[in-house]
């Protein structure tokens, strides 16, 4: 992350002409909270702050520890400061003019050295001068923390730590990613029982490289990029973990935690595997039978009568769940479901959704309501957050922006659309959209939308992309086709 210092008064985040990822601001913020994170997958930074924290690292082991605090030496900045840019990157800088006297402050992540951070203070001085410049700056540093142990005292050189450090390991075929890992890939959750139960991750990204295939149709990434040895990797890992049950003739996932952590060794679960098969074709691999097999027939809970799905075997309507869980079978896993199922799901959980909950659940639900053409319910949702609690929070930024992006545009697998404006917009832009090598910009009204597609180059038949093509229809749903003879398919 970079930051830039300027000298302008006004009090907004404004972008920067060039490179929509800067914004600048000319205050820091007046609640730590609200200060961005620097991490490299190793240790983790709030900018300014005196502590940092590594992965796997905590003050001691079972539900009640917390991450380590570790006293930061990058803890150091100017006494006076006068303006702040963030730029989404890997690097933190800040810029400023002291005593007439320019001079940066960089805290970057190298990407040959991806577990150090590094601090550099530059100063520019632009008149010849023999007399020494004096910099103050105040530091936050402190040796000692409430976490940190000093023990040995025959020991004279530097201090060390006393740490835990978890690394448990199983044994199941395929691959598995950690719930919470640092830069080795290896499990350092302080408690066993999620890292063996909590297996979501592992759909996450499959997922992932499924909606980039969509959008994309990009084969070489999974053959010579090797992706699909992840894809279907993650396809034996979940063939091994099922058990059968012949009664019913279907397969279960048992001992795991859901998405909604407050209930643990269930038997629920929805693997990700009809996509390996599916790679499978494409590639020309011959899948294993297993892959479509469990596939097919992994239990989904759902009650017939009162139209809903279960979050697990044995859940009773009503009691108390902690986040999105059953909801996110509409979105972003995209499971076909009539209207009224998705509603019932959404009223069913909406209602005994833990308020205290994690942010991004209600991104989830304001998506789900968009789904449905309820725009007021959905805002209502949005406008729920009351900046109480971790501000700073990137899943809960990512659910806000999926709401916005995904929900009020409808955009879904293979560029399906369905736009709905708030009351309070007039319209909605989106610019940059990429769909089968090509950039699209979005222009969504209350009467009708318009879009702009530019082709590739290579199409083009020039070293440049050639002028805009655009076109409008009436706001309604619909889906972005290309079709063989090169020429563009819309929506009908």
């Amino acid at each position: 992350m970079r930051f830039h210092r300027g000298l302008s008064n006004c009090p907004k985040m404004t972008s920067d002409s060039v490179d929509p990822y800067i914004f600048t601001s000319d205050t820091l913020p007046s609640d730590p909270r609200f200060m961005p994170p620097l991490a490299n997958g190793l240790l983790g930074w709030r900018v300014f702050d005196s502590v940092m924290h590594m992965g796997g690292v905590y003050n001691g082991e079972g539900g009640t520890c917390h991450r380590g605090n570790i006293p930061c030496p990058l803890a150091v900045q100017m006494s006076e400061f006068k303006t702040l840019s963030l730029s989404l990157s890997l690097s933190l800088s800040v810029c400023q003019v002291f005593s007439l006297i320019p001079w940066s402050h960089l805290i970057l992540r190298p990407l040959r050295f991806c577990t150090l951070l590094v601090k550099e203070v530059l100063l520019k001085h632009s008149q010849t001068s023999a007399e020494p410049i004096t910099i103050q700056l105040e530091s936050s540093f402190k040796p000692l923390r409430d976490d940190i142990v000093f023990q040995n005292p025959d020991y004279k050189g530097g201090s060390f730590y006393i740490i835990y450090i978890f690394l448990p390991f199983f044994y199941y075929q395929g691959l598995k990613f950690a719930w919470e890992s640092a830069v080795t890939g290896r499990d350092v959750c302080p408690e066993d029982i999620y890292a063996e139960q909590e297996l979501h991750i592992n759909g996450d990204v499959v997922l992932a490289f499924q909606q980039y295939f969509y959008l994309t149709q990009d084969l070489e990434m999974f053959r010579e990029g090797r992706s699909s040895e992840v894809v279907w990797g993650v396809a034996d890992y979940w063939v091994s973990r099922v058990t059968w049950d012949p009664t019913n003739q279907q397969y279960h996932i048992n001992g795991v935690i859901p998405l909604d952590e407050y209930y643990t060794s269930l038997s629920t679960t929805r693997p990700t595997l009809q996509f390996a098969v599916e790679l499978s074709g494409l590639l020309a691999h011959t899948a294993p039978p297993a892959w479509q097999d469990v596939a097919d027939k992994i239990k989904i809970p759902f009650d017939p009568e009162l139209k809903y799905h279960l979050e697990f075997d044995g859940y009773t309507q009503g009691n108390r769940v902690k986040q999105a869980d059953v909801v996110l079978l509409g979105y972003p896993l995209a499971m076909s479901m009539t209207p009224e199922v998705r509603r019932n799901d959404l009223e069913a959980y909406e209602a005994v959704t833990d308020p205290l909950g994690p942010a991004m659940t209600w991104g989830m639900f304001a998506l789900g309501w968009l789904e449905l053409g309820e725009a007021e319910r959905a805002q209502k949702l949005l406008e729920s957050a009351d900046g109480s609690g971790c501000v700073n929070f990137l899943t809960g930024t990512g659910g806000f922006l999926q709401a916005v992006l995904f929900g009020y545009t409808g955009f879904r697998e293979h560029l399906a659309f369905a736009p709905l404006l708030p009351q309070e917009a007039d319209a909605l832009r989106v610019k940059g959209v990429s769909y089968l090598g090509n950039r699209m910009d979005w222009m969504v009204k209350r009467g009708e939308v318009s879009v702009s597609v530019r082709k590739p180059a290579e199409e083009s038949g020039s070293q440049e992309p050639s002028a805009l093509e655009s076109v409008r229809f009436p706001r309604q749903p619909g889906q972005i086709r290309k079709v063989n003879s090169g020429s563009y398919g819309w929506p009908v």
